[in-house]
């Protein structure tokens, strides 16, 4: 886990710097992680997929934001995320639903979704998802999915609790930000680069999940 926070960004053009303080890890290091946000994906395939894990303890929290703002990624980092969420796809096809270009190309955040992972969260320990736009508070119900399109102006209120932890899987549904910008990649006959990576509210409420055998427990 990587901790994260607006302090940490020397990036001066990065528009999302709110505070905040969470940690992070990367999704396609972890089988089981990344299983789910491939069928996260798979909501809305023909996008470009930006998920990540999160964990939330004591303090942990992010302030009012509304999610605006552009990434930027070569086709290489592009490339690699084909191979982890769409395998048996082809870059040079269309991969992502995406055509090959090259150098940086800018994508906006179309939605925004949270996938919750814990089980039996108290109510009265934080770490809510609070929807500003109608002042709806949403505790991390395990199994639940809320999504929005961005921009929203939504925030996480701190966790207060020292022992608990709030694990859960958060991000985009990406699209490139205009088509026409994109310089399309002219491949060379000898010494080809081969690529590799990397408004509404919905709210999918929870269905019964079997209860773990004797003697396992899940684990986010």
């Amino acid at each position: 886990w990587e901790r994260t926070s607006a302090s940490d960004r020397n990036d001066a053009d990065y528009a999302d710097s709110i505070p905040h303080h969470f940690s992070l890890f990367e999704v396609e290091d972890h089988e089981a992680l990344l299983s789910i946000s491939k069928l996260l994906w798979l909501l809305l395939p023909k996008t470009l997929p930006n998920f990540t894990a999160a964990r939330y303890g004591p303090a942990d929290h992010i302030a009012p934001h509304d999610d605006l703002v552009l990434e930027h990624y070569t086709s290489k980092e592009v490339s690699r995320l084909a191979k982890c969420y769409d395998p048996e796809g082809s870059y040079r096809d269309g991969a992502l639903g995406l055509k090959p270009w090259r150098g940086n190309r800018c994508f906006i955040r179309e939605i925004a979704a949270v996938y919750y992972l814990n089980k039996d969260w108290p109510s009265d320990v934080g770490g809510e998802f609070v929807d500003l736009t109608t002042g709806h508070k949403y505790l991390p119900e395990f199994n639940t999915l809320v999504a929005f399109r961005v921009p929203r102006m939504h925030e996480v209120t701190a966790v207060e609790s020292i022992r608990l932890r709030r694990y859960s899987i958060f991000g985009w549904w990406l699209q490139p930000e205009d088509e026409s910008k994109a310089e399309p990649e002219v491949e060379k006959p000898s010494n080809v680069v081969k690529k590799r990576p990397a408004a509404e509210l919905a709210v999918v409420k929870k269905r019964p999940v079997p209860a773990p055998q004797a003697g396992k427990r899940a684990r986010a």
